[in-house]
């Protein structure tokens, strides 16, 4: 017996036994029903007993073909559920998430939105440095680095997402006692 049988078998011969014909499995997998019908002899030469009574408008099942049919089934509901939370997982951000911004704008723009950030994502765990110095993202294995500015490191992957906007202000006593606000760039 030669155990080599194929997801693609299994799954023909499965689709076989709900429609009960070739031509009908053949136009599903864009095969030909001779195809599909050789697939299937080679399944039964790989299992070493026949499965399938082939009759001139229809296809039964063999005693052994009822208990493969219930074995492969099975295993092909088992296999997509295991594929299912392969993908599930790859969708679902997990692990830590190192984060460095600007003090003030960790404070505005980031913090306001953690909790529903780690509500939404449970695995993910995130770690925070607020601080205006310039740091080193790959000495201190930040994940996301956030400064306001032009960027002193051209090699990193970089996206704007806003301008940024300076003003002078000050307190009308400011004013009252100083003047008018004045610099040289203005």
């Amino acid at each position: 017996m030669n155990y080599d049988v194929t997801l693609l078998e299994i799954k023909l011969f499965l689709m076989t036994t709900q429609l009960g014909n070739f031509s009908a499995v053949a136009r599903a997998h864009d095969m030909t029903p001779s195809s599909v019908s050789r697939k299937m002899a080679q399944l039964e030469e790989k299992v070493g007993s026949k499965l399938l009574h082939r009759h001139t408008r229809s296809i039964s099942l063999t005693d052994e073909g009822v208990a493969f049919s219930k074995y492969c089934g099975e295993m092909i509901h088992q296999f997509e559920r295991v594929v299912e939370q392969i993908e599930q997982r790859a969708d679902t951000p997990r692990g830590t998430i190192k984060i460095s911004a600007p003090v003030a704008f960790g404070r505005l723009h980031i913090a306001p939105y953690l909790s529903e950030l780690l509500e939404r994502y449970p695995l993910l765990k995130v770690e925070i440095q607020q601080t205006d110095a310039f740091i080193d993202p790959a000495a201190e294995a930040i994940d996301l680095l956030i400064r306001i500015g032009v960027p002193q490191d051209s090699s990193l992957r970089m996206k704007r997402f806003a301008d940024q906007r300076y003003v002078m202000a000050a307190s009308p006593k400011y004013i009252k006692s100083m003047g008018h606000l004045r610099h040289q760039t203005i």
